[in-house]
């Protein structure tokens, strides 16, 4: 770690004299855990700056890049950075994201195939918190990498947000290997009968309960029983576990551990990959329910969580959730002043840093206790909240957190067009 505290001598010397929040024997113990960035522009090229995430990440071979809000473009921008690192310096190779699983396969025909475009496939996942020019921008990127590499970088995703794609996947798979699809029609018209009364599975009725189950099992048969490579009928039968998913969580009851059971899948599919993880705050998480509960507790020191959070700026909430054209406003994120992580980081006066909290919760000191006990930190989704902060220990939440001062929002396809 002493071989970059060496860029916080560029600081002004006042940054770390006493604050509101901290005194100077508390602030001197903090230098050790900062790292300063200098930027969050992805088109940088000096990467010096992010030199520390080599020791911090160390072998750890899925990385989650988390973010506070759906909305952040220096969020976005930072992790498109990040993630440039990675796959340059560190040999990561396939991106998974909080975005719908078929769908997001289809991006993979644009920057491995170099067939449609970027903003094809994004309006294709019908996923509109993604649909954005930072998002976009990193998309390009990971294109114009495998134009000049021969190794290929993927995007790949873990969410399960419909099931009609899924059906479209088993269809092809029935009509490529010729197989009667009486059973398969049949179960399609039961989920819809489902979908129409948004049943879970856990309240079908016993017929519609018998029915399900019958369907899926004959159906793996007939998958199984092909002569099809073992790849296209791992990814058939995975559309099963997708659908079964779907209807299981309707809505948000397993989903995060859904989540984990897709990148496992992903992962026995990759083995030999080195996977970043980009989803929300709230899934990549070490604390349960989230899907980084999972992650952390199978991969151990080969999981890695990185959260991000700002201080002040801008968020945006989606009024009509997950429709196409979704239907939007732009709101002042909450700034609270007084007792939470934001407030005490902002003192600091330093714009973008990553703030060690493995180390600090490792070491357990009194100088941190301000951090290491339980205190309100910035928590937004996709939709307005009515106190945008929530109350937890945040050093057992995530291994780094990188702090930004003041966020603005990312700009949607659709509002230039």
């Amino acid at each position: 770690m002493k071989q970059y505290l060496h860029l916080l001598i560029f600081l002004p010397n006042l940054l770390f004299a006493q604050t509101e929040f901290l005194n100077n024997e508390e602030l001197n113990y903090l230098k050790k855990f900062i790292y300063p960035i200098s930027t969050t522009n992805p088109k940088v090229e000096d990467e010096k700056d992010l030199l520390f995430l080599n020791e911090l990440i160390g072998n750890s071979n899925a990385v989650a890049l988390g973010e506070v809000t759906h909305s952040s473009k220096e969020i976005f921008q930072l992790k498109h950075r990040i993630i440039n690192y990675l796959i340059k310096n560190k040999e990561f190779d396939i991106v998974t994201m909080e975005s719908p699983t078929v769908e997001t396969n289809q991006i993979n025909e644009f920057i491995i195939d170099n067939k449609t475009n970027a903003i094809n496939v994004l309006n294709q996942l019908n996923f509109p918190i993604w649909e954005n020019y930072d998002v976009l921008n990193m998309i390009n990127s990971l294109h114009d990498y495998n134009l000049n590499h021969d190794k290929k970088v993927y995007i790949k995703g873990i969410d399960m947000q419909s099931y009609i794609p899924s059906i479209s996947i088993l269809e092809t798979f029935y009509a490529n290997n010729s197989i009667d699809s009486s059973t398969l029609i049949q179960f399609k018209n039961l989920l819809v009968e489902l979908q129409k009364n948004q049943t879970r599975i856990t309240n079908y009725t016993t017929n519609q309960k018998t029915q399900f189950e019958k369907y899926i099992n004959q159906i793996i048969y007939e998958i199984s029983n092909t002569k099809d490579s073992k790849k296209n009928k791992d990814w058939a039968l995975h559309n099963i576990t997708i659908i079964t998913q779907y209807f299981d969580k309707m809505y948000r009851s397993n989903r995060d551990s859904f989540m984990a059971d897709n990148f496992f899948w992903t992962q026995n599919q990759y083995p030999n990959s080195k996977f970043i993880i980009w989803a929300h705050n709230q899934h990549i998480m070490q604390k349960k329910p989230a899907s980084g509960f999972y992650l952390d507790k199978k991969l151990k020191e080969n999981y890695t969580s990185i959260g991000f959070t700002f201080f002040s700026g801008q968020n945006r909430v989606f009024l009509n959730t997950m429709k196409k054209i979704p239907i939007t406003k732009v709101v002042e994120a909450q700034i609270e002043n007084s007792t939470s992580i934001e407030a005490y980081l902002n003192s600091l006066n330093i714009p973008i840093f990553l703030l060690d909290l493995k180390k600090i919760k490792e070491e357990n000191n009194n100088l941190a206790k301000w951090i290491l006990n339980k205190k309100p930190y910035r928590w937004t989704g996709m939709v307005e909240a009515k106190n945008e902060f929530v109350n937890s220990s945040i050093t057992d939440d995530f291994d780094y957190l990188i702090f930004i001062n003041q966020s603005t929002i990312s700009t949607l396809l659709h509002e230039i067009e």
